[in-house]
C-alpha cells in the first residue's frame, strides 16, 4: 500500500462521511442456501445440495443503503415491500444493520422481492426469484412520491436503483429528477431498464459493460467502440457524467467536461460479484455529494467493490479490506 493511496483514501472517507443520502428504488432479500454436493438424486439426473447453512442479507436498493452506512453516510431510504413475512424481515435487517431511516410502503397485492441463491462449494449453482415486475399501482406511487418529497429536502444527494422490479416508475423517476435538478442535488441511476427516456437529466449513470452494449448496440472491443459508447450514453441520458464499470478491468469515466478516466481494477480475485454494482453506486453518489473530483470517486469505488468481490455472497466494503486490497495490489 502505497501511503499517497491511503492518504487518498482516508481523505476520501473523511469528505464522505455524514453525506445523506435519499436512496429510492427496489429493496429486496438476498437469501443464500448454502451447503455440498456430494451425490445424485435417484429421482432424476440432478445433483442433491445438502444445506449447511441459510442466510438472510439486504439487496437491491436496501443493499446500497448498507453500502452508504458502512461507508460512513446517512441514508434514508424510499421503498415497496409486500404485506408477508419477508416484508417483514427486511425490515429487521435493515435494522439490526443500522439502516434505520426506512420508509416502506407496504402493497399487500405484491410479494416482497426474494433472490435466493444456492451455492454449492463456493459456485453458484441456481438462482430463484420470487417477485413481481409489474409497476405499482397509481395509489402506491402517489405515496412514495410524497416519501420522495419530504426527503429530498434533507438530501445531500439521490440514488435511484431501478431492477425493473415495478418500485421505479417513470413518472415517479421523471419528477424526482426535476426536483433533484431544481434543488441542485447530484442524482446517481443505476438502472436495468432499457428505457432511458424517464431518467433523462441524471447526473451520472453506471451502468456495466454489458449493460451499456445493450443501451448503446455498440458491440465492438476497441477502443474507438468504447468512446463512442460513452459518447452516446451521455447524449441518451442528457447526463454530466457515465461510468462503465469493466470487471477485471475496472471502470472509465466519462464526462462532458474532460476526456475519459480510466481506473484499473484492485484485484483479480473474485469469488461472487453479487451486490457489487450497489457497492459502485453507492461509493459514487456519496463521492457527488462530497463534490469530489470524478477520478477521485472511480478509486474509491473500485476498491470498495474490489474488496466485496473477493467474498461469497452479498457484502460490504470495509475500511480494512479496501487497505488490504492495496497491499496486495502494489505487492
Amino acid at each position: 500500500m502505497t501511503p499517497s493511496d491511503l492518504d487518498k483514501l482516508h481523505k476520501i472517507l473523511a469528505a464522505i462521511k455524514g453525506k445523506r443520502i435519499l436512496v429510492y428504488g427496489d429493496v429486496m432479500i438476498d437469501e443464500f442456501l448454502m451447503g455440498s454436493v456430494g451425490r445424485i438424486s435417484p429421482e432424476a439426473p440432478v445433483p442433491v445440495l445438502e444445506i449447511k447453512s441459510r442466510k438472510h442479507l439486504l439487496g437491491g436498493a436496501a443493499n446500497a443503503a448498507l453500502n452508504i452506512i458502512t461507508l460512513g453516510g446517512d441514508c434514508t431510504v424510499v421503498g415497496c415491500i409486500g404485506g408477508d413475512d419477508e416484508g417483514e424481515m427486511l425490515r429487521s435487517l435493515a435494522h439490526e444493520r443500522g439502516v434505520t431511516d426506512v420508509e416502506l410502503i407496504v402493497d399487500k397485492d405484491r410479494p416482497t422481492t426474494k433472490k435466493t441463491r444456492v451455492v454449492a462449494h463456493s459456485q453458484h449453482v441456481i438462482r430463484i426469484d420470487s417477485e413481481t415486475i409489474e409497476p405499482v399501482n397509481e395509489t402506491i406511487e402517489a405515496s412514495l412520491n410524497r416519501l420522495l418529497e419530504t426527503s429530498l429536502e434533507a438530501a445531500d444527494g439521490i440514488l435511484i436503483c431501478d431492477y425493473s422490479k415495478g418500485t421505479v416508475t417513470p413518472a415517479a423517476a421523471k419528477q424526482l429528477i426535476a426536483a433533484a435538478r431544481a434543488a441542485s442535488r447530484p442524482i446517481l441511476l443505476d438502472s436495468k431498464s432499457s428505457d432511458p427516456a424517464p431518467f433523462a437529466g441524471v447526473t451520472a449513470l453506471t451502468p456495466n459493460l454489458s449493460e451499456a452494449r445493450a443501451l448503446t448496440g455498440i458491440n465492438g472491443d476497441d477502443d474507438a467502440s468504447f468512446l463512442e459508447m460513452g459518447d452516446i450514453l451521455l447524449e441518451k441520458y442528457r447526463s454530466e457524467s457515465v461510468v462503465i464499470t469493466r470487471a477485471e478491468k475496472g471502470m472509465t469515466v466519462f464526462s462532458r467536461r474532460q476526456e475519459p478516466v480510466s481506473v484499473p481494477a484492485f484485484t483479480t480475485e473474485v469469488a461472487d460479484v453479487t451486490g457489487a454494482g450497489d457497492t459502485v453506486a453507492a461509493c459514487f453518489i456519496l463521492s457527488l455529494a462530497a463534490r469530489l473530483p470524478l477520478a477521485d470517486a472511480a478509486f474509491f469505488a473500485n476498491a470498495a467493490a474490489s474488496s466485496v468481490v473477493r467474498k461469497v455472497g452479498t457484502a460490504v466494503p470495509l475500511i480494512s479490506d479496501m487497505e488490504e486490497i492495496f497491499v496486495h495490489y502494489h505487492g
